[in-house]
């Protein structure tokens, strides 16, 4: 992504998605701080709070960097966990993630799922409507699929039009 990126004349500020087991927030920062990468990568939660997330996405850390044989693990504060997106719980459509899914549906032609990829949307937006992520930021969505679990809650979804 980040060659692709850079064959485009294109850099991001932050890289946003879903994060859960922490296995591929993990590789995301390994590989950010190998490729030279200086903007944050953002683990939005499906799942775990921050507390019990961090330990998780560590120890990936360290795995992946022992399995690379590369010099020095990312810091600390590489590790960032957003889990106030979480909503009812996991697997559980939240409100704020089913406008995600119409938003990114409806503008974009982009389908998320409910448990993973909607929830990290609502994420992006609240931040973005918050002011936490600034209006000239370069965000890239990582999109991490998950998308057949739409069609399990399309109950959901009767009262769209």
């Amino acid at each position: 992504m980040l060659e692709q990126a850079g064959d485009a004349g294109q850099a991001f500020d932050r890289i946003v998605f879903c994060t859960s087991s922490g296995g591929g927030q993990a590789g995301m920062i390994v590989g950010a701080q190998a490729l030279g990468y200086s903007g944050q990568i953002l683990g939005v939660s499906a799942h775990y709070t921050d507390a019990e997330m961090r330990p998780n996405v560590r120890g990936w850390i360290q795995g992946t960097c022992e399995l690379l044989r590369l010099a020095s693990l990312p810091s600390d504060d590489a590790i960032v966990v957003r889990h106030d997106y979480i909503g009812p719980g996991y697997g559980i459509l939240s409100d704020a993630g089913k406008e995600a899914i119409l938003l990114m549906a409806r503008t974009e032609g982009i389908l998320l799922d409910p448990v993973y990829t909607g929830k990290a949307m609502a994420g992006l937006i609240d931040l973005i409507r918050k002011g936490e992520i600034g209006s000239r930021e370069k965000i890239l969505f990582w999109h991490t699929g998950g998308m057949p679990a739409l069609f399990d809650q399309g109950s959901r979804f009767e009262d769209v039009r």
